[in-house]
């Protein structure tokens, strides 16, 4: 007599669905960043054993409004271009440093904090920020973001995104295996 779990990993298997598997780990690839030079003096951004390292020398307080912009892009195998499965704007971004905030943005953050000196409050003064070697742990990861090749996006800005008034200061691209 079957389990139900036998049972749901034999109509996965039989029904072809073998990517909707939870994934066991998220490599990061590579990746690059542009950012306003009167902002940051240095943004550095480098992968090693599939984990993310940045170092940032913030050189002006970035003030209330600070805005992100966060883009998941899927390709699927021979393709060259990644479709974009999902993107948000957080539209508070010191809610979500403060803690105040309660969703997945604030539970990466605060995994990201076990390996970083991020700032968690605003406005965020002039200094030294790190992250080395922080991995996002795949029970952090959204249960619709299948096994894959994936292209994230990642901008901090001011204004409204994409309007006359957007200020981009940071502009990143990653690309990451989740497998």
């Amino acid at each position: 007599m079957f389990s139900i779990t036998s049972k749901l990993l034999i109509t996965i298997v039989s029904l072809g669905l073998t990517n909707i598997i939870l994934s066991t780990k998220l490599e990061f690839r590579s990746g690059n960043c542009n950012f306003k030079h009167d902002v940051f003096s240095n943004f550095t951004i480098k992968f090693a054993n599939s984990n993310a390292n940045i170092d940032m020398i913030i050189v002006s307080i970035l003030p209330y409004g600070l805005k992100v912009h966060l883009s998941f892009g899927m390709r699927m195998s021979k393709e060259k271009a990644y479709q974009i499965v999902f993107q948000h704007n957080i539209k508070n971004f010191c809610s979500l440093i403060k803690g105040t905030q309660k969703s997945l943005y604030s539970r990466w953050f605060a995994d990201m904090l076990k390996h970083g000196n991020f700032a968690t409050s605003c406005p965020i003064q002039r200094g030294y920020y790190y992250l080395h070697n922080w991995g996002l742990d795949t029970s952090l990861v959204p249960s619709f973001l299948y096994m894959g090749d994936y292209q994230l996006g990642l901008r901090l800005y001011y204004g409204k995104y994409k309007k006359n008034d957007y200020a981009p200061i940071l502009e990143c691209i990653m690309q990451t295996l989740l497998v």
